[in-house]
């Protein structure tokens, strides 16, 4: 008896802390089955939460001189079968469009053999290098359904995904970059690194992978110096690498002790071989650039399955959808006053709702604090009066009063 005591208050607590539970009561996205499994359909504030996350990247990303561009959804199924993807990854791929008269075409399954592209678009100097290319990526896996599960595991999925392409000279600095960049971001969010996993082939199946086993004694070396010489600490992972290269992996726990990769950093010496990628040196001859694939968050999806899981919901001001909303305590002497408040919050880019409906302001109160809202804002006689707000923050029953100019300059702190 004890024992299945136990279990129940373990499955309880999981259940309290499942992402699908807590994305319901704050309205964050569902699944539709007239859509499909593994096709989450993004509700209003789930829209907002990823806007926040995307937002804060972009800003990052420009900081670290990264060149945002946009690539379509789909591509050729040549241009997968020169980048392997379909002979090494074709059971994770939507089958295959063949349109009347036309060559045959694919959901994109990885954006990486569309930046390649981008990169031999034109001619090339060491001068441009390294060049990093970011974008904010929708990309389609076919999973299998037993497997689908929320956010956590989607057959469509978002991601801000980058490439860089540089010369050998520049490998420590880019990969000493991404990873300062990878960690910056964690401590932003308050998700804190577990460890460090450096994964590699397995060379008992080689089969899965491409290229010579010369080069990839190569990368896996460069990789581990890296962290031997930086004195990151690092577990090694067999036949966990990518088809095209070694990796790092940020690994991270999650609340219910789940271990899952949040961000990647892989070293890839044979797309651009396969591609025929090349520079042009200072002598004029040409040379074959080496690519980073850069993961920073993981899809948005998991991401999101993470941050909703490990703050149950309560979310940092910053990245709630739910930030303030107002309750005038009577429409007809209230309103008005409230309304002003709206807009001055809505012009300094404040989350924020006002409620006008005949519900009682006690059944208010009660329904704002389930969806998580940071700050409640009442308005009453005395408020209108003069010229002040009362507030309550969540899951406080304390209520202070301001000016709602020190209400803004609170919540921006």
């Amino acid at each position: 008896m004890e024992k299945i005591h136990k279990q129940n208050l373990n499955d309880n607590k999981e259940i309290e802390v499942d992402h699908r539970k807590i994305a319901k009561e704050l309205e964050i996205f569902y699944i539709d089955e007239n859509i499909g499994k593994g096709f989450p359909i993004w509700l209003e504030n789930g829209v907002k939460l990823k806007k926040a996350i995307h937002d804060y990247i972009y800003e990052q990303e420009e900081k670290y001189n990264f060149i945002h561009v946009e690539t379509p959804e789909v591509g050729l199924l040549n241009l997968y079968k020169t980048s392997g993807h379909y002979q090494l990854y074709k059971n994770n791929m939507f089958p295959e469009m063949k349109f009347k008269d036309e060559e045959s075409f694919v959901l994109r399954p990885m954006a990486c053999p569309h930046h390649i592209m981008i990169y031999k678009h034109k001619k090339r100097s060491y001068k441009e290098l390294p060049l990093r290319l970011a974008e904010h990526v929708n990309q389609f896996r076919f999973e299998p359904s037993g497997s689908l599960l929320g956010l956590e595991r989607t057959r469509a999925m978002e991601l801000t995904d980058s490439h860089i392409f540089l010369r050998d000279d520049q490998l420590e600095s880019e990969i000493k970059l991404v990873l300062n960049l990878v960690e910056k971001t964690l401590a932003k969010f308050n998700i804190k690194i577990d460890y460090i996993e450096l994964a590699l082939r397995d060379k008992k199946d080689l089969k899965k992978y491409h290229g010579d086993s010369k080069k990839w004694d190569q990368s896996e070396s460069i990789l581990r110096n890296f962290l031997q010489k930086n004195k990151i600490k690092f577990i090694e992972k067999i036949g966990e690498a990518a088809f095209y290269g070694p990796k790092i992996d940020v690994q991270i726990k999650t609340l219910l002790g789940h271990i899952i990769t949040v961000s990647t950093i892989q070293l890839d010496f044979f797309l651009p071989e396969r591609f025929e990628l090349e520079y042009f040196d200072k002598d004029l001859n040409k040379i074959r650039p080496i690519m980073i694939h850069r993961g920073l968050i993981g899809t948005y999806e998991r991401f999101i399955a993470v941050l909703l899981e490990q703050t149950k919901g309560n979310l940092p001001f910053w990245l709630a959808p739910n930030q303030v909303v107002i309750l005038p305590i009577n429409n007809k002497y209230h309103l008005e006053y409230a309304k002003k408040i709206y807009q001055f919050l809505l012009d300094n880019k404040i989350r924020v709702k006002l409620d006008f409906s005949n519900e009682r302001l006690g059944h208010k109160v009660r329904l704002y604090q389930t969806q998580k809202y940071k700050y409640q804002i009442i308005i009453g006689d005395e408020e209108v009066k003069n010229d002040k707000i009362s507030y309550r923050r969540y899951q406080s029953k304390k209520t202070d009063i301001l000016k709602i100019v020190e209400f803004l300059k609170l919540i921006k702190s």
